[in-house]
């Protein structure tokens, strides 16, 4: 009896089982982080070593580190981003307030008459 699993029996199981629980215990949704079959049987022919799935699944689960990690830094950098941008709005002039409202009136106006005629611009 041979436990070797084919590299088509590799991608399954990495699609049905292991994706799933290494998305889960990062903290991932389903649509975080995708990885095709190609992609699975690259991993598996060329990272892996092994007749099972072990190797693999550890593989899954670096990148679904990494992906966390990029979704972290993210959602840290737009948070410093709006505070900034909070900061800058309360300590601004109002005249400057006025001419960047001024600006973007203008811009939708300019973006709204070139939606019904796309000859001006």
């Amino acid at each position: 009896m041979s436990l070797a699993c084919t590299l088509e029996e590799k991608t399954g199981i990495a699609h049905k089982f292991l994706l799933p629980k290494q998305l889960k215990e990062h903290g991932l949704k389903l649509g975080d982080m995708k990885l095709s079959d190609s992609i699975l049987e690259m991993i598996a022919e060329n990272y892996t070593r092994e007749s099972g799935v072990r190797a693999l699944e550890k593989r899954i689960a670096s990148l679904a580190r990494y992906r966390a990690k990029q979704i972290v830094g993210e959602e840290a950098f737009e948070a410093v981003v709006a505070m900034l941008k909070k900061q800058a709005e309360a300590t601004m002039p109002p005249e400057l307030k006025e001419a960047i409202e001024k600006k973007k009136k203008e811009k939708e106006t300019l973006e709204a008459e070139t939606e019904k005629d796309p000859t001006k611009q």
